[in-house]
C-alpha cells in the first residue's frame, strides 16, 4: 500500500495563516485538506491542543484518525493546517492550551512520517499584528481595553514565557520540530517572499516541498491576503467599546445598520497602525537577534535581504560565533543519530557529552556572567535543554 504523504502547517499565527487555508489549501482538489476548519475532525485536534494527559484517551484519537483522515483521503496528500498547534488563541478568554512541546509529541505520535510547515515573519510585524488581534479580539468578544502597544511588548517581553509572545523567537520551536520529525522535513515560509517576490515564488517554494504541481493557473486561487489588520475606525471602535454608553450605543447602531453593512462601514479606510520607538525594536531585536542567525544559517534563508532584526557577525565575539557554530554542529549531529541504527542510545550519549563540555564553559564564564558573552551562552543553553528533553519524552 502506497504511503500517503502529510503535511502539518503548525504555525505561526499572523503570518499569512488564513489565506494559506482559504486559498490554497482548501481550493485543491489533489490534496485531502483536514483542516483548518476541521468540521468532523475538529475533535482529534481539541484534544490535542486542549487535553491534559490524564484526560487523553490515546487509542480514542488513534482510531478517529484512521477513520476520519485516512481512511477518508482517498490516497491524496493530507494536509493539516492550524496556526494554534504552536501558538495561543489571541483571545483574553479563550480556552486552555496544552504546552507546546505536548501538542508536538502528540503530532509526532499520530503522524510520525509528516512534513512540517512553518510560515514566519519579521518579528515586529508579527508583534504588532499580534497586539492588533489581541486590541480588536478583546474588546468586541471579551469587552475588555488592553494597554497602548510600548506597555503591553514590554509586559509579554518581562516574562521568559509570555502568554500572547511565547514564540517571538522562531528558531525555538522550529528546532524542537526539527528534532521530532527531521530538519530535512521542515519548510520555513516566510511571509516576505510573498510581499516582496510575488505570490509565484511563494506558492512554488510550498508546492516544491509538499510535492505539488505547480502552474500559473493555480495562483489565480491565491488572493490578496485574507484576515487583513483591522481599520482604524475599528480600532477606534474597539477603543471606545469597553465604556458602558458607548457600547449600548454602539449594541443599537448594530441593530439598526444591520452587523454585515455595519462591519463592512468599519472595515473601510486606512488599516490601523503604530510608530514603534525605537527602544521597543531594540527589545525585540535583543529577544530574536541570535534565534534569527541561527535560522538563516541552519535553514538557508536570506533573512536579511528581508529585514529581519538579526544578530550581525559584528555583534559577536569570537567565542560567541564559535559557540553558535557548536550549536549548529550539535543539531546538525543530532539529525544524523537520529536516522541511525541504535540512533535513541546514540542521541543519549552525545546529548550526555554536551552536557559536560557546558558545564566546563559554565565554569569558565562563571566570574563574567553579567557579560554579553554569558547571556549568549546562557541563551543557547537554555534552547539546548529544551530540545534534551525531546528524545526521552518520545520513548514513551
Amino acid at each position: 500500500m502506497p504511503h500517503t504523504p502529510i503535511f502539518i502547517h503548525v504555525g505561526f499565527t499572523n503570518t499569512g495563516t488564513t489565506s494559506l487555508q482559504q486559498n490554497f489549501f482548501a481550493a485543491r482538489d489533489d490534496i485531502f485538506f483536514a483542516g483548518e476548519p476541521y468540521g468532523e475532525r475538529g475533535g482529534i485536534f481539541t484534544g490535542i491542543k486542549s487535553f491534559e494527559d490524564f484526560k487523553f484517551d490515546t487509542s480514542h484519537f488513534e482510531r478517529q484518525c484512521r477513520e476520519l483522515i485516512h481512511a477518508k483521503s482517498e490516497g491524496r496528500p493530507i494536509v493539516i493546517s492550524d496556526e494554534n498547534l504552536c501558538d495561543t488563541p489571541q483571545l483574553h478568554f479563550g480556552p486552555y492550551a496544552a504546552p507546546r512541546d505536548v501538542i508536538g509529541l502528540r503530532l509526532h505520535h499520530f503522524f510520525p512520517s509528516a512534513k512540517i510547515i512553518f510560515t514566519i515573519r519579521d518579528q515586529r510585524q508579527y508583534a504588532m499584528s499580534a497586539y492588533f488581534n489581541l486590541k480588536r479580539n478583546s474588546a468586541f468578544f471579551d469587552n475588555m481595553p488592553i494597554p497602548e502597544f510600548s506597555t503591553w511588548l514590554n509586559a509579554m517581553l518581562f516574562r521568559e514565557r509570555s502568554h500572547f509572545m511565547q514564540n517571538l523567537d522562531f528558531m525555538e520551536m522550529i528546532n524542537f520540530y526539527s528534532s521530532l520529525f527531521g530538519k530535512e522535513n521542515i519548510c520555513i515560509l516566510p511571509l516576505e517572499i510573498l510581499l516582496v517576490d510575488g505570490v509565484n515564488v511563494y506558492l512554488r517554494r510550498l508546492c516544491d516541498f509538499m510535492g505539488l504541481p505547480f502552474s500559473d493557473a493555480k495562483i489565480g486561487n491565491y488572493q490578496e491576503i485574507c484576515n487583513r489588520r483591522m481599520s482604524k475606525r475599528r480600532e477606534l471602535v474597539a477603543e471606545m467599546l469597553h465604556d458602558d454608553r458607548f457600547s449600548r450605543f454602539y449594541a443599537e447602531l448594530r441593530e439598526y445598520m444591520q452587523p454585515d453593512r455595519l462591519d463592512a462601514f468599519l472595515d473601510i479606510g486606512p488599516r490601523a497602525s503604530i510608530d514603534m520607538q525605537a527602544a521597543d525594536e531594540e527589545k525585540i531585536r535583543h529577544r530574536v537577534g541570535m534565534g534569527n542567525w541561527l535560522l538563516a544559517r541552519e535553514f538557508d534563508l536570506d533573512l536579511r535581504r528581508y529585514g529581519y532584526p538579526m544578530a550581525d557577525d559584528d555583534d559577536f565575539t569570537e567565542r560567541q560565533l564559535s559557540v553558535a557554530r557548536q550549536e549548529l554542529e550539535f543539531q546538525g549531529d543530532i539529525d544524523r543519530l537520529i536516522q541511525a541504527p541504535r540512533g535513541r542510545e546514540l542521541v543519549a550519549l552525545r546529548q550526555a557529552a554536551e552536557i559536560a563540555r557546558l558545564r566546563v564553559l559554565a565554569t569558565e564564564l562563571m566570574t563574567v556572567r553579567r557579560s554579553p558573552v554569558w547571556r549568549t551562552v546562557e541563551r543557547l543553553d537554555r534552547m539546548r535543554r529544551f530540545l534534551l528533553r525531546v528524545p526521552a519524552s518520545a520513548q514513551h
